[in-house]
């Protein structure tokens, strides 16, 4: 039986190897295919590698691929746990990710980085049949960029309640996490691992559980056709690059008349009604972008700043306990309270407490020299620092 090992491949990126460890190794390898390659460039373009700072001061590497504009899937084993998470892209750029959604069941996650103007891979909606040619690229050992090619060994294979798709894909650590691509350039797995035993037997996550994770979090929309998900990438490319709030807006109102459940459109479009300065609309927006996705407590967190911009401090509260109690360590949630506290509510022991619990979670945050000066003081000053906005 296959087993997910800790945290994939140590990380490196120079010319040493690493030691394959693990009854399920992380995916890699690679064998030369006329059919694959002239899908590989536009398929590379979107796979990053992941490198993981754990809380056992361990480091790991995997891989990941946008399936959306800032919004990258790979596998939870890879990130659950991990204290900082680096995300190396194809133009040797490197951004910070945040864990936006994981789901242990099918050992998927979504992270979210900055914007860039990668739009993602399409996500196929098929189900993938016995003998299909399919290939992933990857960071074996941390090796980027990395092509293996392979065939579908058997599409519906069950090991502990779970479904695959069996693969004879060839096999190094730290391929884990990457896409797994039929020849139309579509992603139908994303690479697991394999057996212990047989180096050539391995297993991938399906699609469709990716579509799943990713309507629940608001980035799926139901039956687009593969040119209305070309149509859908461009629209969030033009949005995100536009020059004004104003244009902005408008190109997220054309992505949510192709996908009108897409939370993460509502999201941005709240940021440029933010950045506008039309408080009361972005606190609309932000509302509508938490109620499509019942856990996105960068919504609330936003939503709670708009409203202390209106002078509503005790919606901004409300809204800010409620990112909370969704989750409990999330930092920025902690300083904008202290904020509301502080400046709207006048209420300096709550302030402190929120300001003492976010230094807990960022003592080495920009903010927290001023916090600190403010706790020592206990300053006549309304508030030490300003808001602070997800973007």
């Amino acid at each position: 039986m296959p087993e997910a090992v800790g945290k994939g491949a140590p990380a490196f990126f120079g010319p040493a190897l690493a030691a394959l460890v693990g009854s399920l190794v992380l995916m890699g390898g690679a064998r030369a295919s006329s059919g694959i390659t002239q899908n590989y460039e536009p398929v590379s373009a979107q796979v990053v590698c992941i490198e993981t700072a754990n809380t056992d001061r361990s480091r790991a590497v995997g891989t990941g691929f946008f399936v959306r504009p800032g919004v990258i899937a790979s596998v939870r084993h890879l990130v659950t746990g991990a204290r900082r998470i680096k995300v190396h892209l194809p133009d040797g750029g490197v951004q910070e990710a945040k864990v936006m959604a994981q789901e242990k069941a099918t050992d998927l996650a979504l992270l979210r980085v900055p914007f860039n103007k990668l739009s993602g891979l399409p996500v196929s909606r098929a189900v993938a049949r016995m003998g299909d040619e399919i290939f992933t690229v990857g960071c074996p050992l941390g090796l980027s960029r990395t092509l293996a090619r392979g065939m579908i060994s058997q599409p519906q294979r069950v090991i502990d309640g779970k479904r695959l798709l069996q693969t004879d894909l060839s096999t190094s650590q730290g391929n884990s996490g990457g896409p797994l691509v039929n020849r139309e350039g579509e992603v139908v797995g994303i690479v697991h691992g394999q057996m212990r035993e047989a180096s050539e037997i391995n297993f991938a996550i399906l699609a469709a559980d990716l579509n799943e994770l990713m309507a629940a979090n608001g980035l799926a929309v139901a039956a687009l056709t593969p040119e209305q998900e070309a149509r859908l990438s461009s629209l969030w490319g033009e949005a995100r690059n536009a020059g004004s709030h104003d244009a902005r807006i408008a190109g997220y109102q054309r992505v949510l008349m192709l996908a009108p459940e897409m939370a993460e459109a509502y999201y941005n479009m709240g940021l440029a009604y933010l950045a506008k300065g039309d408080y009361e609309r972005a606190s609309e927006i932000f509302e509508t972008a938490s109620l499509k996705r019942q856990d996105y407590v960068e919504a609330l967190n936003n939503q709670g700043l708009a409203l202390l911009l209106l002078g509503r401090h005790k919606q901004a509260r409300d809204v800010l306990v409620r990112a909370l109690s969704i989750q409990a360590d999330y930092a920025l949630a902690y300083l904008n309270l202290g904020v509301v506290y502080a400046q709207g509510l006048k209420d300096h022991e709550s302030a402190d407490k929120n300001f003492r619990r976010y230094l807990q979670l960022e003592p080495n945050s920009a903010q927290a020299p001023a916090l600190r000066r403010w706790l020592e003081a206990r300053s006549n000053t309304p508030c030490p620092i300003a808001l602070i906005c997800n973007n």
